[in-house]
């Protein structure tokens, strides 16, 4: 699930750029943001968190993508 909605996302964001940021390479902005998504989900996390700790998205799947962001970034 989470390979096509990233998919998605990607190819809407394709479609977008092409239009308002022609200057923008869409496959470079792909190559660098689409390994980011734990990392940004982790903020996320994050932030739900400290705002209501026993929020329905704080799951073992949401849980997993925080432990890959950390391991993201410690490399």
């Amino acid at each position: 699930m989470e390979v096509w909605v990233l998919d998605t996302y990607f190819a809407k964001l394709q479609q977008a750029l092409m239009v308002y940021q022609p200057n923008l390479d869409p496959d470079e902005v792909e190559r660098e943001w689409r390994p980011l998504f734990a990392v940004a989900w982790a903020d996320f996390q994050r932030f739900v968190k400290g705002w209501s700790p026993d929020h329905w998205k704080i799951n073992p799947y949401t849980e997993a993508l925080t432990r890959r962001a950390l391991a993201y970034l410690r490399k």
